[in-house]
């Protein structure tokens, strides 16, 4: 869904802008790829408590080249579109310039994402699903 918005906006005239800084995306696969391709269950948890220990500063790097971005080439007057998972905490980046309207809460997001790792969490899950597939108001 998110390409064929994206799609019919550049098809009205809307510009695609690289918000993410590669490198540090690479980072943070490559450290799923590890955790995925350990051979023993030491490794796996070895791999996953570093990739843990990493992954805050990751994706605060990420949030600030992306906040960056955004605002070195968003214009006065224009207005631009983010797709960006729960996780992500943008809005302390942004310069106060920037007016951000999110159009689902972050917080069901992130107890969407929750339910779909514990068994306690799957309870609400169809609920929840419901919530982030329903039309935008």
């Amino acid at each position: 869904r998110n390409y064929q918005i994206i799609s019919k906006l550049i098809d009205q005239g809307a510009e695609l802008v690289k918000t993410e800084d590669f490198p540090l995306v690479k980072k943070e696969y490559d450290y799923i790829i590890k955790i995925a391709k350990a051979k023993s269950f030491l490794k796996r948890l070895l791999t996953a408590l570093n990739y843990r220990f990493r992954k805050g500063r990751l994706l605060k790097e990420r949030d600030e080249f992306i906040a960056q971005t955004i605002d070195q080439t968003l214009k006065e007057g224009e207005t631009g579109i983010l797709f960006l998972g729960a996780h992500h905490d943008l809005l302390s980046k942004l310069p106060k310039d920037i007016k951000v309207k999110a159009v689902k809460k972050r917080g069901r997001i992130e107890e969407y994402q929750r339910g779909i790792l514990t068994r306690k969490g799957k309870i609400r899950l169809g609920e929840l699903a419901k919530y982030l597939t329903s039309p935008l108001t």
